[in-house]
């Protein structure tokens, strides 16, 4: 049973597409500006593989924004298919 449930788990996490395997996150900031989301803009790309790249442009200083605002932003943009 145990072997059948394994199984079924790989096969789940293989062809689910909302859990991808690998999560890159770059952020990039400007020393000196003061950091907006409205101003920063984020690309996410979904590679074949289930690897996921997230390049996140602030356009200012991170040192505002807690983790769960910069992940509800992320999550915010579409998720293009490489």
């Amino acid at each position: 049973m145990k072997a059948v449930i394994r199984r079924l788990d790989r096969l789940e996490d293989r062809f689910r597409l909302t859990k991808p395997r690998n999560v890159l996150r770059i952020i990039l900031t400007r020393i000196g500006d003061e950091a907006d989301l409205k101003k920063a803009t984020c690309s996410r790309s979904l590679s074949a593989g289930g690897f996921l790249m997230e390049l996140v442009n602030l356009k200012g200083c991170n040192n505002t924004f807690t983790s769960e605002e910069m992940d509800r932003f992320v999550e915010s943009f579409p998720i293009t298919r490489v």
